[in-house]
């Protein structure tokens, strides 16, 4: 793979800027308690989502919209008055859980940090190493996440939720645009930005057509936060390999919405694992080793 090519991947590693999502949640607050004092707004850990009173909002379509404009306040105000404003009195509190009727058109699935577990009650799958696939609720009106007490109160299967999460995933994935490197290192690369990126992985379709396009069986890739996957041939050319591997690690630690510096690999079977090359087992024995 060239330098040139490398390069701009590297580049959509890092188009995922922290500072300007936190920049533009702090605009969103602003405008948001000047046009609707009787409300309490406050800033999240997360800068794509925000609280309202206990409720949460998600900002992502906003944000998406708001970078089609020319993005002055006065984009951003009209933008808040056509959808966060006038369906803010409709989100829904955190204690109250939506039928499933409803609930069921807007579920997603997401990977996130195996962490979370322990800050919230959630419902999870395992998916590897310290990640695991969590659900949330993602409308233009809101996001949040699934709780045992939702489906609990839903009354279904856990195979049930999976399914019909990954059905959403899938209708939202029609048309997606990626990155692609054809040849004997081939890459692809997706970032949507739009939340789910990651979890894209997910979708058996879409790991087959994966496959097919890298011409390998069983591929790479790497999940180093949540709104970038990245796939690749599982070539013999070391060089490639590590550099892949070594950015993935780095992009780990640098980007919000962390999720893993491990690379994983996509067997033919369906199956899902984290990838241990010899270089890591080696360096891992010398460890052992020293202490």
């Amino acid at each position: 793979m060239s330098e040139g090519i490398l390069s701009r991947l590297v580049n959509s590693f890092r188009r995922n800027d922290g500072d300007e999502q936190r920049a533009f949640q702090v605009k969103v607050l602003s405008l948001l308690r000047e046009m609707r004092p009787d409300r309490t707004f406050s800033a999240t850990d997360d800068p794509l989502t925000l609280k309202c009173d206990e409720s949460t909002l998600g900002l992502t379509n906003l944000r998406a919209n708001f970078l089609l404009t020319t993005r002055t306040d006065s984009d951003l105000r009209l933008l808040l008055q056509e959808s966060l404003v006038v369906t803010i009195d409709a989100v829904r509190d955190l204690g109250d859980t939506p039928e499933w009727d409803t609930a069921k058109r807007y579920l997603m699935p997401q990977l996130m940090p195996s962490e979370y577990l322990n800050k919230m009650d959630l419902v999870s799958k395992p998916f590897g190493d310290t990640v695991v696939i969590g659900y949330v609720l993602d409308s233009d009106k809101t996001y949040s996440y699934v709780t045992v007490r939702d489906f609990e109160s839903w009354g279904i299967g856990l195979e049930s939720l999976h399914t019909q999460a990954l059905n959403n995933l899938d209708l939202r994935s029609k048309g997606l645009e990626a990155t692609v490197v054809e040849g004997t290192n081939g890459i692809i690369a997706i970032d949507t930005l739009d939340g789910f990126d990651a979890s894209r992985i997910l979708l058996p379709d879409l790991r087959e057509r994966f496959a097919e396009t890298l011409g390998t069986c069983d591929f790479f890739f790497g999940i180093p936060n949540r709104d970038f996957l990245i796939c690749w041939s599982a070539s013999d050319d070391e060089t490639f390999q590590s550099q892949l591997r070594g950015q993935i690690a780095s992009d780990t630690e640098s980007r919000p919405y962390p999720l893993s510096g491990k690379t994983f690999i996509a067997r033919s079977d369906g199956s899902i694992e984290v990838y241990e090359s010899n270089a890591t087992a080696d360096e891992r024995a010398e460890k052992a080793h020293n202490n």
